[in-house]
């Protein structure tokens, strides 16, 4: 390209610096000749119309070529706007092809304004005239014939200055197209399941990506809490393309943590037959959201965290950590920030606190030789509606609360010994937290560790169960007293083990007293081991447990109250299933040969394979566990984990007569019911 230089002389140059005015200068004087064309349409025509240079065809020393405005100018045509024909399940036609012709450099040519048309065919066999309905809208419309057909098509029109213009712009080298047929196919949803969700936050949105051939009518979810009594139903909105999302349509004071929502998506898409499709049915549990941060993630703010500044933001996230462990805290630049400057970091909404809840949290602050910086912690009990102050630290070199270290004159890092913890008692109900940070053109603070933890004292829970073996039906009593272990786990996967205990569960009562020390607040799931019996955990949601008030979880009362109802009726109580002998999960031919060979062996005492606690395994032991595994009886929880492979039986058990003898010793006769009905030795 050439283009005026100093003096009298034209000169060559090159690059997108100087070529990239002149292209766009190009396009406007199109667009002042065209102002009905697009940009997309203008950029086609001044492409088609360079004079093509150096090598053949498009390259990186010339590109498309030399721009030739005049060349393109003649070339500028009608702008014809249409919207293709989406597929349809009207077989019989017609269907009308509206267009919007535009008149550019000259009025449209009626007689060279066409639609081309085929059916069935790739190429075009047919056309017929459009008409001028009004104004600048044209239509025609190709016929049906009755049959499923694939149809093809273009329109071209003409002005007249000779100038024409064609949609699709390439055509015939490409086509509108479209299908006609009956349509049984179904919607197709994709979505990402929902996982726990907080409390603080509900409700929750849902979101999937919905499509169809022909359209989608309506998407929408129906979902319950946790027992389909009450169904619920929702429309997703349509927010751009196939997006669909909505919030589910319920107040946050209608669920408890611990509850258990589930929900499926169906939709429907536009055809006659009105097909639809749904999703499986899927199920999350109500949390509670604890407030721990330690900004470890390089995101800043954290998720669901906010900032309340103008101008700039001297609230960021820095590599230093508390007391020099993890990685990362939160810096307020008072160094820079002009003296007044007040701005605001705040948590995100987490569960409310309860009784002997506190605030803790670290912070390094060196002063400056003058000014004095301050640091407000503010609280809410409506999710930052309003706040009120739960107390001002504030920092100077005079001393001051917020100091960990002695006057510097230079921008504050601290180092490992630099650090200080303070903690405050939240009033009750607290589910938000602001730090406001003033300056007073000081030097920086950093505030990590920021937690909201339970200083109360643990209390004994009361968990009450019965193991299938060791419960009689006849005493309504265990036969012995024996030794459980019990976890608090998460809610969400992977279901974290966050505190432990064990106790003796007492013959009468059937409970035991376990001591969770260490587990803050929260919702867990209760996860029962015993030596001889399958695992077991707590009904689906998780329990509330706060600490420093009894807890107590009865499992005996319904076989619901297992996680998957994985428990068996005896009498009226719900018992957790026993010959986990190995406690693989399974009770299988393992389990049953290990008891049968302790029974071979007349083994007595305090044994693994002594189910019912009379302190001999036999053949009563022998068919508890026989009784299971043919009943294919394994755990049940909510972690997901690889299928036990169960070890195939490799003997055939009558369950109505069992004899063991082993030579001239002697033999034992078990009846159907397990009770040793003889013992008679062989001279």
């Amino acid at each position: 390209m050439r283009s005026t230089w100093s003096g009298s002389t034209y000169s060559s140059i090159s690059g997108t610096s100087m070529a990239s005015p002149h292209v766009a200068g190009c396009i406007a004087l199109l667009k002042q000749a065209a102002p009905g064309l697009t940009g997309k349409q203008l950029k086609a025509i001044l492409l088609s119309t360079t004079t093509d240079l150096g090598t053949a065809g498009e390259d990186n020393t010339y590109g498309k070529g030399l721009v030739d405005v005049f060349r393109a100018y003649k070339n500028l045509g009608p702008s014809v706007q249409h919207t293709p024909l989406a597929n349809t399940e009207n077989l019989s036609g017609p269907y009308a092809v509206n267009s919007i012709i535009l008149p550019t450099t000259g009025g449209i040519n009626p007689s060279q304004t066409r639609l081309f048309w085929s059916r069935n065919n790739v190429s075009i066999t047919d056309s017929v005239l459009m008409t001028n309905s009004s104004g600048n809208n044209w239509t025609a419309s190709i016929p049906g014939n009755g049959l499923t057909a694939t149809y093809r098509y273009y329109i071209k029109t003409t002005d007249s200055s000779g100038k024409t213009s064609k949609s699709p712009a390439d055509a015939p080298a490409t086509l509108h197209l479209f299908v006609a047929q009956a349509d049984n196919q179904k919607p197709v949803i994709a979505h990402t399941p929902l996982t726990a969700q907080p409390k603080a936050t509900w409700p929750a949105t849902v979101s999937a990506v919905v499509t169809d051939n022909l359209g989608i009518d309506s998407a929408w979810v129906r979902w319950y809490k946790n027992s389909p009594t009450v169904i619920k139903q929702f429309k997703l909105i349509n927010t751009s393309g196939s997006s669909f999302s909505a919030a589910f349509n319920s107040l946050n004071a209608e669920v408890n943590v611990g509850d258990q929502i589930y929900y499926r998506i169906i939709a429907e898409d536009n055809s006659v037959a009105g097909n639809k499709d749904s999703t499986s049915l899927y199920s999350f549990a109500i949390t509670e959201q604890l407030l721990c941060e330690g900004f470890t993630s390089a995101t800043f703010a954290p998720t669901n965290w906010s900032f309340e500044f103008t101008g700039t933001n001297y609230w960021t996230r820095n590599a230093v950590s508390s007391y020099g462990a993890g990685a990362g805290s939160a810096k307020f630049d008072f160094w820079n920030a002009s003296s007044g400057t007040t701005q605001s970091l705040v948590t995100l909404a987490f569960s409310a606190s309860k009784p002997n809840d506190t605030l803790r949290f670290d912070h390094a602050y060196a002063p400056y030789t003058t000014g004095v910086d301050s640091m407000t912690i503010e609280v809410s009990t409506n999710g930052g509606s309003t706040y009120s102050n739960l107390a001002r630290l504030y920092g100077a070199a005079a001393g001051g609360t917020l100091n960990t270290t002695t006057t510097l004159t230079t921008q504050f890092t601290p180092t490992s010994a630099q650090w200080a913890t303070k903690k405050y008692a939240l009033p009750l109900g607290t589910n938000k937290i602001k730090f406001r940070a003033r300056s007073g053109f000081g030097n920086n603070l950093y505030v990590d560790s920021i937690c909201v933890v339970n200083n109360a004292a643990a209390v004994a829970s009361t968990i009450t169960l019965a193991t299938e073996g060791l419960y009689n039906t006849s005493t309504l009593r265990l036969n012995k007293r024996d030794t459980v272990r019990a976890y608090l786990r998460n809610t969400s996967s992977p279901f974290n083990v966050i505190d432990s205990g064990k106790g003796v569960v007492d013959s009468v009562t059937h409970t035991a007293q376990i001591l969770f020390a260490n587990a803050p607040s929260g919702t867990y799931y209760l996860h029962i081991k015993h030596r001889n019996s399958i695992e077991t955990w707590s009904k689906a949601g998780g329990e509330s447990y706060n600490r420093g008030s009894a807890f107590s979880y009865d499992f005996t009362t319904a076989l619901s109250q297992a996680y998957g109802s994985n428990m068996i009726l005896k009498g009226s109580e719900s018992c957790i299933y026993s010959g986990d002998v190995n406690q693989d999960g399974v009770i299988d031919a393992t389990d049953v040969a290990a008891i049968d060979n302790d029974a071979f062996g007349f083994l007595s005492g305090y044994l693994v394979t002594d189910l019912n606690g009379d302190n001999f395994t036999d053949g009563t032991d022998f068919l508890i566990a026989d009784n299971n595994a043919t009943s294919l009886v394994s755990k049940s929880t909510p972690e997901p984990g690889p299928v036990v492979a169960r070890v195939l039986r490799q003997v055939n058990i009558e369950k109505t007569s069992v004899t063991r003898s082993n030579n001239d010793n002697d033999k034992r006769k078990i009846n159907q019911s397990g009770e040793k009905i003889q013992t008679e030795s062989k001279d």
